[in-house]
């Protein structure tokens, strides 16, 4: 269904383009694995996408086992200047745990001919997997950091239903870590970034000096943006959202029947700049939350804090309110007691 997949793709960025108001500064392909695109089809999406000197970010993700000279050689001809690829353990035994087909040596030389090709290369990590040990984890963090990537990213397993892992954990079969490791794995994960010169920019990000996600970070600082292909999500910067269907099939037959709209009301707006924002290092601007949405928004959201304040959970430096790194692990309730 790939030359099809294409077609659409196609078919969808020429009828929405037009929603974009402002220029394109940065492309993002992922979503999955495009890497295991055939090269034609690759290039038929860099034919197809925004590129230029405008462009400051071009990224795309790709798989360790679909790392080969073939490949970095196209992407070295694209538009694309920065890499995203998922190694999520150094642990071969971890990794089976989770489906994946790379082995920890295949995730390393992959790794080592990305970063060598594009000095601009992220690399994803994760813990909480069955099996996985402090011990594990710490040696799957060193053994990415001795790579020197630009940027890391790491999650926590989250389990979706009907997986062939979540069927497992459900019946005994699969032990996951507990809670309390997983809090241990995280304080280790930033102990160890923090230590090799990683700036740790959002919950889940890090970053040598300047090698921030520019496309993600406006995710979370509310430019609009255009997302085409199934599943992918769309916002115009204010109040209007957009979702594409995630069935394929459903997506290949008619994109437009199966699109979902939302218009956020003025307190959903409100939660999510509170809930977005306070997921990163730079925190919430009072001033431009009261720029957004009034006084007295802003004066609620000061007294809402005043308890966390108080206690240390937020801190607040100058206009900016932040939920400091040694209370990111229990960000969520306080972002609640903030809504």
């Amino acid at each position: 269904m790939i030359d099809r997949y294409i077609e659409v793709l196609t078919d969808e960025w020429n009828t929405r383009r037009c929603e974009l108001s402002e220029p394109v500064h940065t492309v993002y392909i992922g979503g999955g694995t495009p890497s295991i695109l055939p090269a034609d089809q690759l290039l038929r999406l860099f034919r197809l996408l925004p590129s230029g000197p405008e462009i400051e970010e071009y990224t795309i993700e790709v798989n360790p086992e679909d790392v080969n000279s073939p490949l970095i050689e196209l992407l070295s001809g694209s538009p694309v200047n920065r890499v995203s690829m998922g190694i999520q353990s150094l642990d071969d035994s971890e990794l089976a745990a989770i489906g994946r087909r790379h082995s920890a040596a295949d995730a390393v030389s992959a790794a080592r001919r990305l970063i060598e090709a594009f000095p601009n290369t992220s690399v994803d990590l994760m813990f909480g997997i069955p099996g996985q040990t402090i011990y594990s984890w710490r040696q799957s963090i060193r053994g990415v950091l001795s790579l020197r990537p630009a940027h890391i990213s790491a999650y926590s397993l989250m389990l979706e239903p009907g997986t062939r892992l979540y069927t497992c954990v459900q019946r005994g079969d699969c032990q996951l870590p507990t809670q309390e490791a997983n809090d241990e794995m995280y304080r280790i994960l930033c102990h160890e970034l923090r230590e090799a010169g990683y700036l740790h920019y959002e919950i889940s990000n890090f970053a040598l000096p300047d090698r921030q996600s520019r496309h993600n970070s406006r995710y979370w600082d509310f430019t609009p943006y255009l997302g085409i292909g199934a599943s992918a999500h769309s916002y115009d910067g204010t109040s209007r959202r957009t979702a594409n269907v995630s069935s394929l099939h459903r997506y290949l037959s008619g994109w437009q029947q199966y699109q979902q709209k939302e218009i956020l009301t003025i307190d959903e707006q409100r939660e999510e700049y509170i809930m977005l924002s306070l997921r990163r290092s730079a925190g919430l601007n009072l001033v431009e939350y009261e720029h957004r949405f009034g006084t007295e928004a802003a004066r609620q959201l000061i007294a809402a804090s005043r308890h966390s304040l108080d206690i240390g959970q937020l801190t607040l430096r100058g206009t900016q309110l932040h939920i400091p790194e040694n209370h990111w692990l229990i960000s969520d309730p306080i972002i609640l007691s903030l809504l």
